[in-house]
């Protein structure tokens, strides 16, 4: 996703850090059939550092882009293509567009 969408912004991470410790009120178990009860023990962590860096960068591939993960359409169809999936591909659920802000989107009338 960083390597799509860029850094998450320090408000994500922030969030991330107030609740990956917070106790579920019941065990989960994670796909090392561990049983969890916080965001962290069941994800692992910490992934960022204090200086908000993500701390495995060898496994950001340098050579992905969202512009070049899509091959078809092209020109201006492929422009208002990224527009619209850039409205849906936001860090933050609130940065996000509504389903009714979408359905307005130049990209669905074509």
């Amino acid at each position: 996703m960083i390597a799509l969408l860029g850094p998450p912004p320090k408000v994500l991470l922030d969030r991330e850090r107030l609740w990956s410790d917070v106790k579920w009120g019941y065990n989960v178990p994670n796909s090392d059939g561990k049983l969890c009860c916080t965001v962290r023990e069941y994800f692992g962590g910490p992934f960022f550092n204090s200086k908000d860096e993500f701390i495995q960068k060898e496994l950001i591939p340098m050579d992905v882009s969202l512009e070049g993960s899509v091959l078809s359409p092209e020109g201006d169809e492929k422009r208002l293509f990224l527009n619209f999936v850039r409205k849906m591909l936001q860090w933050l659920p609130e940065d996000r567009k509504t389903t009714k802000e979408l359905l307005e989107d130049p990209w669905l009338a074509l």
